[in-house]
Parts: structure tokens; sequence; C-alpha cells
């Protein structure tokens, strides 16, 4: 976790990362400052962690700082301690180079917490030079050797987390440049990720998310965002029927009706069969209706008949209103009964079965009542 105090016209509040964007415009909005793109603003102090203090005085985008956190919570303890040791030995102190060290951090670095044992000293490098595989046992790896060689070479800098070596012959990639943030699932329950951009540069958004994090997308690529295409670049469904759908409605009313869209949808249980049977039904084409029905999904209800008489004869089998003896069922007109029933409750039959709503709602309700389906905070 990182907390800073932040400080704007003399006042001053504390913020804790990583944070969701409503976590984060709560912890503004008393210094009025909640509102701001990009959320750049004085560090007063810096709580914690201790060996981030060079960032105090300084004005920093505090995006950077919660992309940062969420990367540091991905750490296990020892990656965490190895990363606060390398940022208090490269006297780190600035959000673009702390990103670039945590992506850096496994290989580039190795820290022995424990220095009795030459053979595990030789196995922890190793595995940070080799991305954490040890070799298979076949492979005849003298690994007291490995660790003989890496403390006698005197290269290592003592820390409070214990031995840090810069493991020289790993290049420190430069993954964040200091504009668009670089690709990474955080917590993977994302329903779809999209790629704003052109051929010269892209940021990725993981929706469903809070609209300002796609506003904040758009000011880090700068510019017009009527230049910047948004085209898919992955979906966690595996519904291949509704992604060529998808595809056609993010390019037809763009990214912020989509992701109304994706807060509807984002469950792993989700009906898009039902949805389908709905949105036929219904009649839609704008991905803004589309939310609203995949909304109020549960209003619809859907009997596996196509005709009328079809529809009768299920009515008198399963609906205790329409039952009937068996003297009396020869003589129901099955066809009439269906009509009937269709035209009262305004129900279609559609490619998939018969639908209506199941409630006293009619579809003009539903789809004219969004429930705040447009730009929405999740």
């Amino acid at each position: 976790m990182i907390k800073l105090t932040v400080e704007k016209n003399g006042y001053q509040a504390d913020v804790k990362f990583p944070c969701t964007e409503k976590e984060m415009r709560e912890s503004l909005v008393k210094i009025r400052a909640a509102d701001l793109i990009p959320n750049k603003l004085y560090i007063k102090a810096v709580k914690e962690p201790l060996c981030m203090a060079g960032l105090a005085g300084k004005e920093i985008d505090l995006d950077e700082i919660n992309y940062l956190a969420k990367l540091m919570d991905s750490f296990g303890t020892r990656e965490e301690e190895k990363y606060y040791a390398a940022v208090g030995y490269e006297k780190t102190n600035n959000p673009k180079d702390l990103i670039n060290l945590a992506f850096n951090i496994g290989q580039a670095y190795t820290l022995i917490q424990d220095i009795g044992n030459m053979e595990n000293i030789g196995k922890t490098h190793y595995m940070a030079l080799h991305g954490g595989v040890l070799p298979n046992a076949r492979i005849n790896e003298d690994f007291a050797e490995i660790g003989r060689k890496l403390i006698f070479s005197g290269k290592g800098t003592m820390t409070d987390y214990g031995l840090l070596f810069r493991n020289e012959e790993i290049e420190i990639e430069e993954v964040y440049k200091g504009q668009v943030f670089p690709y990474y699932s955080f917590d993977g329950d994302e329903a779809a990720v999209v790629a704003i951009g052109n051929d010269n540069i892209k940021e990725y958004v993981f929706l469903p998310c809070e609209d300002i994090a796609i506003e904040k997308a758009y000011a880090r690529l700068g510019g017009d965002s009527d230049s910047y295409a948004c085209v898919f670049a992955g979906f966690s469904f595996e519904n291949r029927e509704w992604q060529p759908k998808l595809e056609a409605l993010l390019k037809q009313d763009g990214i912020f009706d989509m992701n109304a869209l994706l807060k509807h949808v984002n469950q792993y249980d989700f009906d898009f069969d039902q949805l389908s049977t709905v949105v036929e039904y219904a009649g839609v084409v704008s991905t803004l209706d589309i939310a609203s029905l995949a909304a109020h999904l549960d209003y619809f209800e859907i009997i596996d008949v196509y005709d009328d008489e079809a529809l009768g004869k299920h009515l008198v089998e399963n609906d205790s209103e329409y039952y009937a003896s068996e003297l009396v069922k020869e003589h129901i007109d099955y066809e009439a009964l269906g009509k009937g029933f269709a035209e009262n409750i305004d129900g279609e039959f559609t490619s998939q079965g018969f639908i209506y709503i199941s409630n006293d709602l009619t579809l003009d309700d539903i789809l004219g009542n969004d429930d705040g389906i447009s730009h929405q905070s999740m």
C-alpha cells in the first residue's frame, strides 16, 4: 500500500493506494480536487512506504501512483521486500521510474536474506536471473558455487531488507514511457479490454469501469478524442456470437455506451442467448437500449413454443391459472387460448420461442427508464 498526504491551496487530504476512482474522488473532494484530470497534486508527505519519501515536495499525477500501487499489490512478500530494497538502492523518486522498476524487479535484482546457506543463495540468484524457474533436476547446476560467486563478488549492498545485488547482465526495460499505461490486467474480472489509439500510441481500458477512467485514458492520449479509434483487444467471456455484435456496437455508439452495456453482462453466468431473444423481441439496435434490456433481463420470460396452439397447450399443462381436467382438455381451443394470451400480455413469437414481460411493466417502460444506464459510476 502507498499512503500520501496531498495538498491543494493549503488544504490537505490523505489518499491510500491502490484505490478505485470513486475512492480517489471521495478522498479529494474536501480539497476541491476531485474533478481534476489528470489528478496532478502536490505531495506534502509520504506516510508509507518510507522508501518512497523522495516523492514528497513534488507535484505528481496520482493516477501514476495508483497504477504503481496496483502493480505492487500483485507482489508476493519476498518480491515486495526486494522492490522496497531496490527503491532505496536506486534512490528512485519519480512515478515513471518507480513503475518501470516494478516491471523489472523480478530479474534485474537478487535479494539475499539468509547468507548462511550457499546452495539456497545460489538457487535464489538463479531463479531471479531466470524468471523464477529452477532447472530440471537432471541439469547439473552447482548452486553452492553460484552462491559463493555472488556473495564474494563484493557487489552486494546491505539494505533494511537484506543483501541486494543489481544483476547487471539484465537490462532495465522502459515498459512505461511516461504517457499511456502499459497493458496490465490487475484483477482479471473485466468483461472485455478496449484499445484506444492509433498506429503510434494506444491506451488500454478494462471494461466495465467507472466512466472517469475512460475520460482519463483519453486525457493521457492527448489531442482530439475523435482522432483515436476504439477496438476490442480481448474478451473474458466465450460467447462467440456476441463478440462480433459488440464490436459492431462499439464502432456504432462508442466506448462510453459500450461501458454501460458491459456493466450489466459482466457475470460469469450471464445468459447471452436470452439477451439475443429479448433484443429480437424488442427490435432495438442501440447499445444503450440493449443495456436497458440487459439490466432488466429477469423481467422477460421465454417459453419454448412457436405458435398459438402450442402456447395454449403449454398454459394448460404448466400454469395453474389455466388448469383443466382431462375431460375438459379435449374441448379446449388451444389456438384461441394461446392467441388471446399473447395479445393480452403483448408477447411475441421469436426464433427462440414465445417471449413476454412477466410483470406490469411494458417494453416502453423498460426502454424509457434507463435507471442511470448512461454514464453511470460502478
